[in-house]
């Protein structure tokens, strides 16, 4: 969002708390469910985390709170900064689906190789997207998280958009081979 500087040092500090900010900008405030805040001085732009001054504990600059800086709280002689403070606000998530799991492989040989080039290479035009947003990796059967198996992955094939999943026999220990493994890939509309 752009930088906000609702209240100033006057009286009895700088609010730049979320209760005032949504009361007093309604329908203009940037976003509902920010998820980050950002919070520095207004002309010196120094980041109110190194200014030393003391904030409020539920408005320390948290996205929940927001920023509250009380005069009679600071140093003997000393009155609030004043500070502006903005939102990062969640853009509108473009409209995505996952495509069906895919086993191009198993796990016999060297191991089971579910990583990109290959699947592009084998599906060709069946591929089901080739900008996808997010990959998921699991068990075939069991359908056990491939994060939660333990077993070790290609660093990069290990559950990656870009590499998939590659896991090699020959990197697992205690004897034991790979498991079978299967992949989707969530891809914009």
């Amino acid at each position: 969002s752009s930088w906000i500087d609702r209240d100033d040092t006057s009286g009895t500090g700088d609010w730049e708390d979320r209760e005032n900010l949504e009361k007093g900008l309604g329908a203009v405030m940037p976003c509902q469910n920010p998820l980050a805040i950002d919070c520095r001085t207004v002309r010196t732009h120094i980041p109110a985390s190194q200014t030393g001054q003391v904030f409020k504990k539920a408005a320390d600059c948290s996205v929940e709170g927001g920023l509250v800086c009380v005069n009679n709280e600071q140093r003997p002689g000393s009155r609030c900064l004043d500070y502006e403070i903005r939102f990062l606000c969640p853009m509108n998530t473009p409209t995505a689906s996952w495509s069906s799991w895919i086993d191009r492989d198993d796990a016999s040989g060297t191991g089971d190789w579910e990583d990109r080039e290959n699947l592009e290479n084998g599906l060709g035009a069946s591929m089901p997207c080739q900008n996808p947003i997010a990959i998921g990796c699991r068990t075939v059967g069991t359908h056990i998280p491939a994060s939660k198996t333990n077993q070790v992955f290609m660093t990069t094939a290990d559950c990656s958009v870009q590499g998939g999943l590659v896991c090699r026999n020959s990197d697992q220990t205690g004897g034991f081979g790979c498991l079978d493994y299967e992949v989707r890939y969530l891809c914009p509309k």
